[in-house]
């Protein structure tokens, strides 16, 4: 598996755990950055050793490769393409364009949640603003940004069949690495990473955090669970 494919992967299930329709809302490059895939937060998951990897993960898959997610407006597309095919690609281009939106492939989203496409589901974007193109030293640093909790979901508002089988596909993804779990079975340990799925670390200081827990009890990271 590709860098972009597991980062793909990883964006995936954290927008499916923060609700079904944010899987066929555009995201923006800042929030995907910033508040749902953070890079402190996620890089062992992402096994990416550096910021500089994470951007250049983010770069690809936001010029399109491997047909994953389609960013508008054509005119930040094609300034990604340009960066991304480059032998030296400047990553500033994320900081330039960060209000670029990105609309993940549904069928691409279904695999990586471990279902079916639904070929007659329409995933159609609302229509995008127009993308300010910034100078890069107004830009914050991609490195510089920590995970922001998820919103709680509506407890009085009935699950759709929709969101029942999100809900149902991620219910079979590690906690950790979002790798498919068997099916059917037990699973104590994630045959993929060996993450127990009982007991989790902090991302920020290794710490063992129990699931459910809000902050990290050794150094209060704020785990948005």
């Amino acid at each position: 598996m590709s860098e972009v494919d597991r980062f793909f992967r990883q964006l995936v299930s954290a927008l499916a755990a923060a609700g079904p329709d944010r899987l066929r809302e555009p995201v923006t490059v800042s929030e995907i950055s910033g508040t749902i895939l953070p890079y402190r937060a996620h890089r062992r998951a992402l096994q990416l050793d550096t910021s500089e990897d994470y951007e250049l993960a983010l770069l690809r898959l936001a010029a399109g490769e491997g047909g994953l997610a389609h960013t508008e407006p054509p005119e930040a597309l094609a300034l990604f393409q340009a960066e991304a095919s480059s032998p030296n690609p400047d990553l500033g281009v994320l900081g330039r364009v960060s209000g670029a939106a990105l609309i993940l492939a549904p069928r691409r989203v279904a695999q990586a949640l471990g279902g079916a496409a639904d070929p007659h589901q329409s995933y159609a974007p609302p229509p995008i603003a127009a993308v300010e193109i910034v100078d890069a030293d107004d830009a914050l640093p991609l490195d510089d940004v920590r995970l922001a909790a998820a919103p709680a979901p509506d407890a009085e508002s009935g699950a759709s069949s929709d969101e029942e089988g999100v809900a149902d596909a991620l219910a079979e993804h590690c906690s950790f690495c979002g790798g498919a779990l068997p099916a059917g079975r037990v699973v104590n340990f994630c045959p993929h990473c060996g993450q127990s799925q009982s007991v989790t670390h902090c991302p920020e200081c290794r710490t063992e955090v129990e699931l459910g827990w809000r902050h990290c009890i050794t150094c209060g990271f704020a785990l948005g669970g």
